[in-house]
């Protein structure tokens, strides 16, 4: 599982849903093999990532929700990360 994965299961049915598009995720049902929960956590991120792939983070929203999701360590992290990054002029990755 990757890093955006692991983030993603912090949100709700809905709003993975919504990031997924209310019309495509109905449409996309033929994808999930007969007997398994058809909007779940982990169904709904497989569709995400197949139909966006990182091109989801494109979405102003998506990223701020993400970043709400993040622990607070993690976002101080970043934060000291960025600054120190251009404290010493190294290249941005």
């Amino acid at each position: 599982m990757n890093r955006l994965e692991y983030y993603m299961y912090n949100f709700n049915i809905v709003e993975l849903k919504k990031y997924l598009g209310d019309d495509l995720s109905e449409l996309l049902v033929e994808w999930i093999p007969d007997g398994e929960q058809i909007f779940s956590e982990r169904n709904l991120i497989k569709m995400i990532l197949s139909v966006y792939g990182n091109k989801i983070l494109d979405n102003r929203d998506f990223r701020n929700r993400l970043i709400r999701a993040f622990e607070p360590q993690r976002i101080l992290d970043y934060r000291f990360f960025s600054r120190d990054v251009k404290m010493k002029k190294m290249p941005q990755l």
